[in-house]
């Protein structure tokens, strides 16, 4: 028999007793190689409800791979004030197998690109607004928060900008052990990212803008509160919190751009602070809103083959696929 054997590529080839062989499939470098693909595998969408799946007989271990939802698109109760926004943060990547008992229940819960699960909402204004992505989790022994054992990080939302403003700050990807800060628009007056989520804390929430120039113009400043040259000084954002994501300022009036709402996660990343405001006649100046920092990415101590990937997963929402 005659084999045609493709450049770049290798074989495995097992040999017979009987001096017959099977040719494996093309190994491709950089890719795992499967010996034992898994011959059941279920998917689960988001739905804004919890899921579950009991457990088949014979089986001890499945693999858990799930996709955290990425920071939302802009939400407004008055479309006239949402100008512009920085980008949500995509939602982390996780794998991991995990050991199970015949006949359990696996409580599934998939993050939304709307917050649900964990992601921050803003509380409505009339400047536009982002909520943080929602985690996806699984949870075993239990439906409760500290029954997740597999938990992908949810995106932080993008800040909003408002009349004058520069560009505002994007979310902060979502997933790893710890998320990514979310992004300022890097102008006098805009609001602070905030912080991303860990494995044992929060995301600190962004600061609030400020015009006046001796206190500096770094988003993340530590320094004592501003004295304003105009009106309206921004909000900070709120610190995440264990599975939530902390909310975003919406500002001191509809002018200042509102900041992105923390993502879901293990830990939820921190809200965004909203820009400042003035009025240097004849016209009002202000800021645009930080982002919303990403929510942490966690899996038990016990599972294997765990892989990571901070702002893996695609936009929208989650996604978790149990197989075995």
């Amino acid at each position: 028999m005659l084999l045609r054997i493709l450049a770049g590529a290798s074989f495995v080839v097992l040999m017979t007793g009987c001096g017959g062989g099977y040719l494996s499939a093309p190994r491709v470098a950089g890719v795992p190689q499967s010996i034992h693909p898994p011959a059941h595998k279920h998917v689960f969408h988001f739905t804004g409800a919890a899921q579950t799946l009991e457990v088949p007989a014979g089986i001890t271990k499945v693999m858990v791979v799930a996709e955290g939802a990425s920071g939302a698109s802009c939400v407004t109760t008055n479309s006239t004030y949402c100008y512009g926004s920085g980008i949500g943060g995509n939602g982390g990547f996780v794998r991991a197998t995990i050991a199970v008992t015949p006949s359990e229940t696996l409580y599934v819960y998939v993050g939304g690109h709307n917050g649900w699960n964990g992601g921050a909402r803003g509380k409505g204004s009339s400047s536009g607004y982002f909520n943080g992505g929602g985690e996806s989790d699984v949870r075993q022994g239990g439906s409760n928060l500290k029954d997740r054992v597999v938990v992908a990080g949810g995106g932080g939302g993008g800040g909003s900008v408002s009349l004058n403003s520069g560009g505002p700050g994007n979310g902060g990807a979502g997933g790893g052990t710890t998320g990514a800060a979310g992004g300022w628009g890097g102008f006098y007056g805009d609001g602070g990212g905030g912080g991303g989520g860990t494995q044992t804390a929060g995301g600190s929430g962004g600061a609030g803008g400020c015009w006046q120039n001796s206190c500096g113009h770094d988003a993340q400043r530590t320094s004592a509160p501003c004295r304003e040259c105009g009106q309206g000084p921004g909000g900070a954002g709120r610190p995440g919190k264990f599975h939530f994501g902390g909310q975003p300022s919406l500002g001191g009036s509809t002018i200042g751009g509102a900041g992105g709402g923390g993502g879901g996660g293990w830990y939820g990343g921190g809200g965004g602070g909203s820009g400042a405001w003035s009025y240097f006649g004849p016209s009002f100046t202000d800021g645009s809103g930080g982002g919303g920092g990403g929510g942490s990415s966690f899996v038990e101590k016990h599972a294997g083959h765990v892989k990571h990937i901070q702002g893996g997963a695609p936009p929208g929402d989650g996604k978790i696929v149990i197989s075995w």
